[in-house]
């Protein structure tokens, strides 16, 4: 019969054998040493100093001392003596110093369970595959600090390649933002996985924030301007023509215009007084017993107010007379009009001057001639008249108060009224 074990290498007690008891220890000191192998150390080079019985070394490629000659064994202080056993392939051991298990290869030992450096797959509660490495399935995932702070790293090697976190439905891709492409950082939506739109894009290189919900560029800010193509709406939006809330912004078409409103109404008195603003006429035109011009067109007018106390307030509109813009209002009280104060253009600055108890309703500056001559008049009352060389006959008619006379007769300067 063999005299070994195939396995551990254990001896057999022969028969008739003297001593049995030596080969009998000597195969529980190898039971000993191999059953639930615990080494101090893996890849040990250096025998200890001072070890103690029972200790046991996976020895490297090149132990020194005691252990020279005896790389890649099992090194075991049986108190007196080193004792070495060549380990197998398939055994497993313990090893004291990193806390992980070995498994030896037929050549070297290898960690049982990985440091996970360089996995090929890791799978927690899914499978794992060639393209996703990682697979984790899981009511949620935590990354939390080790720190002050926590950062998730996408990496991709070039531009043109792909760095992105994908959501899905159903195996389907609905919306996906990273850097896809390019360097700009883009959230792309898709209805059915297939086709996909820019919904919101931030480009480094053109420094441009860009929205397209619908496939087309709706909005575009830059550091120097912000282009809109929708409407406009919301709360931050004026609601109606006459919503005056402030900080609102004018909606389009608004044009800030009031309601329509005859100029007539005053609503002016007591405590909700017509907020100021433009006004939408009817089409209409304001009468001579109200206006002291007839025939006045406000579409639109402007309304000016402004509030002298409580209860009281005065109004100020403007409204045109045959494109002549007038500006007349309320007394505090609001009850009734003032005297009106013409704004002047191309369209009067020359025209007919005229006057009411010395105030100025007609053009600033008026020229003409009759049989007399020639003649100048001005808004404030001043009047020239000249007739060439010749004398100026009739002057009198045309003058109120003082005349001064000029060389003569033929230069008159005096007031026409």
């Amino acid at each position: 019969m063999a005299n070994i074990s195939p396995r551990l290498d254990l001896p057999y007690i022969q028969p008739a054998q003297a001593q049995k008891h030596v080969t009998h220890n000597e195969a529980l000191q190898r039971l000993d040493i191999l059953t639930q192998l615990v080494v101090l150390e893996v890849d040990a080079q250096t025998p200890p100093a001072a070890p103690e019985t029972g200790e046991t070394h996976a020895l490297g490629s090149a132990p020194t001392g005691a252990w020279a000659g005896q790389a890649g064994r099992l090194a075991y202080w049986n108190g007196s003596a080193w004792i070495f056993v060549a380990p197998q392939q398939g055994w497993r051991a313990f090893d004291r110093s990193s806390g992980r298990a070995f498994v030896h290869d037929g050549t070297d030992w290898k960690s049982e369970l990985s440091d996970l450096n360089n996995l090929d797959e890791v799978g927690i509660g899914s499978s794992a595959d060639a393209t996703n490495r990682l697979a984790v399935a899981s009511t949620a995932s935590l990354f939390s600090h080790a720190g002050a702070g926590h950062q998730v790293k996408i990496n991709k090697a070039t531009a043109g390649d792909t760095a992105s976190v994908l959501f899905q439905s159903n195996w389907t891709g609905h919306a996906e933002m990273g850097l896809a492409g390019d360097t700009a950082f883009a959230i792309k939506t898709s209805a059915d996985g297939t086709t996909w739109s820019d919904t919101l894009r931030l480009d480094p290189a053109t420094q441009q924030i860009e929205a397209a919900p619908d496939g087309t560029t709706r909005f575009r800010l830059s550091a120097t301007s912000l282009d809109l193509d929708v409407p406009i709406t919301g709360s931050a939006v004026q609601s109606s023509p006459m919503d005056t809330t402030p900080g609102r912004v004018l909606g389009m078409a608004a044009f800030g215009l009031g309601a329509t409103d005859h100029p007539d109404t005053r609503q002016n008195t007591g405590n909700s007084p017509l907020p100021s603003g433009f006004y939408s006429g009817n089409g209409g035109s304001a009468s001579a017993a109200t206006f002291p011009h007839s025939g006045c067109r406000y579409t639109p007018f402007l309304t000016l107010n402004r509030r002298i106390s409580t209860g009281s307030y005065g109004i100020r509109r403007v409204f045109f007379n045959n494109n002549i813009p007038i500006v007349w209002g309320s007394s505090d009280s609001g009850a009734t009009w003032n005297v009106p104060n013409t704004l002047y253009g191309t369209d009067n600055l020359v025209g007919i001057v005229s006057e009411s108890g010395g105030t100025p309703t007609g053009a600033v500056i008026e020229q003409g001639e009759n049989a007399s001559g020639q003649y100048i008049r001005w808004a404030d009352g001043t009047q020239f008249c000249t007739n060439g060389d010749a004398a100026i006959t009739t002057p009198a008619a045309a003058f109120t108060g003082t005349i001064t006379k000029i060389d003569g007769d033929k230069l008159w300067i005096g007031r026409w009224f």
